[in-house]
């Protein structure tokens, strides 16, 4: 926050205090009711995939059905 030019806030020591105390206060309350903490220091498509597990959401990449026959030379069945 000390090294934002765009904006006023946060520029004293004061302010980043109370910045601290209400992102701990905040922070504590949605902990004890989290059902789900996801790392958002990880990759976005590891991020992606955890939380489409986690929501039952089928992954639109697998393959759905039977899959194709592949032939590769030799007779036919």
């Amino acid at each position: 926050m000390r090294a934002r030019t765009n904006t006023p806030y946060a520029r004293t020591a004061a302010q980043r205090l109370g910045i601290a105390r209400r992102v701990a206060e905040v922070e504590s309350l949605v902990l004890r009711t989290a059902t789900l903490e996801l790392d958002a220091t990880l990759p976005v498509a590891t991020l992606a995939d955890r939380l489409r597990r986690c929501l039952a959401i089928p992954d639109p990449t697998a393959r759905v059905g039977p899959r194709p026959l592949v032939r590769v030379g030799g007779p036919r069945p």
